[in-house]
């Protein structure tokens, strides 16, 4: 009697132990820089030229324990898209962030930039105006280029309404 209670709680040990070593954390997987963009903003201010957007987000980035070194990154074009990401409302928007790229993000890393975009002198037309301020509303989308990886990775944040639609 005593062996097989013996067995039992063996086996009840080994089966928990190796349920606690396979855990991972939540960064603990990614070998490559996974961008992601949070607090995304847009508004419009219109005058007697034409319309201006104006905005910000952050962008993340994080790199976990597993990859195979430190990455380089640059930042790709970043778009204001439609809600669905597929057409870009307004193209190439000219970015102002808090570190300059490149930027290297070493593994266990999360960096966290705060963006922001303004077109100075740029106006966009009304059709631009009346696809930003369209329901359900408009996405901040781009790429970034990882020197661990070949090709560039997109990223999108959540869809948001912009603000000054009249």
């Amino acid at each position: 009697m005593c062996s097989a209670r013996f067995s039992v709680q063996t086996a009840l040990l080994l089966v928990l132990s190796s349920l606690l070593t396979g855990c991972i954390g939540d960064d603990e997987a990614i070998i490559f820089v996974e961008p992601s963009v949070n607090s995304p903003e847009a508004s419009i201010a219109g005058s007697v030229l034409g319309s201006t957007v104006t905005g910000a987000f952050q962008l993340r980035l994080v790199l976990g324990p597993r990859a195979s070194g430190s990455s380089t990154v640059a930042i790709g074009s970043v778009n204001i898209t439609d809600a669905e990401n597929k057409t870009a409302v307004v193209s190439g928007l000219s970015l102002v962030t808090s570190q300059s790229f490149p930027l290297t993000v070493a593994p266990s890393s999360d960096v966290k930039l705060d963006v922001t975009f303004d077109m100075g002198d740029k106006t966009v037309p009304m059709t631009t105006v009346d696809a930003l301020c369209k329901a359900p509303g408009v996405r901040i989308a781009g790429t970034i280029d990882d020197s661990l990886q070949d090709a560039a990775t997109p990223f999108a944040s959540d869809v948001f309404a912009v603000t000054g639609c009249p």
